[in-house]
């Protein structure tokens, strides 16, 4: 009634002719947008009373219809890339959400959907190729996972898919013949591996190691 003394504009006379919650009359005695006064007619959550104050995008007035949790609130306020929004739509894990607020490749968003170890989440941060990214889906061993972290050769993989002696490390770091693989894959005497290092001749090889 307060209201109705004064020469209101139409669209505040249409909502004085009804007796509204003092938050919609707050409102409604400014002129407010299409938008936000098809919210003010509804008695909204303090929360999303604070966001339609505001003429927000199409997507976060679609959001700040529902009750949001506070750390999806936190990412409508802006307008996010269509897979950001995907994701804050569900209340994730802490390490998800600070990967979702980028837009991250394919790959990346595949792992973030998952909340993984430390360790594999270290290594999805960055694009990696095909192969590593096959190893880092599994928690390696910490030798496995400093060797994994280059791109190394197919047989270099195969040894360190399994978590070799030290000794065998070192020499699988490079690429070596098929001759001297065969013995690394054995721990061999410190004689014997001075002469592996080394293509030596069959017969040689035969008659030293």
């Amino acid at each position: 009634m307060a209201y109705c003394t004064e020469d209101l504009s139409p669209r505040q006379i249409a909502y004085c002719a009804e007796d509204l919650s003092p938050r919609q009359i707050a409102y409604c005695a400014e002129d407010l947008s299409p938008r936000q006064i098809a919210y003010c007619a509804e008695d909204l959550s303090p929360r999303q009373m604070a966001y339609c104050a505001e003429d927000l995008s199409p997507r976060q007035i679609a959001y700040c219809a529902e009750d949001l949790s506070p750390r999806q609130m936190a990412y409508c306020a802006e307008d996010l890339s269509p897979r950001q929004m995907a994701y804050c739509a569900e209340d994730l894990s802490p390490r998800q959400i600070a990967y979702c607020a980028e837009d991250l490749s394919p790959r990346q968003m595949a792992y973030c959907a998952e909340d993984l170890s430390p360790r594999q989440m270290a290594y999805c941060a960055e694009d990696l190729s095909p192969r590593q990214m096959a190893y880092c889906a599994e928690d390696l061993s910490p030798r496995q996972m400093a060797y994994c972290a280059e791109d190394l050769s197919p047989r270099q993989i195969a040894y360190c898919a399994e978590d070799l002696s030290p000794r065998q490390i070192a020499y699988c770091a490079e690429d070596l013949s098929p001759r001297q693989i065969a013995y690394c894959a054995e721990d061999l005497s410190p004689r014997q591996m001075a002469y592996c290092a080394e293509d030596l001749s069959s017969h040689y090889s035969a008659r030293q190691c």
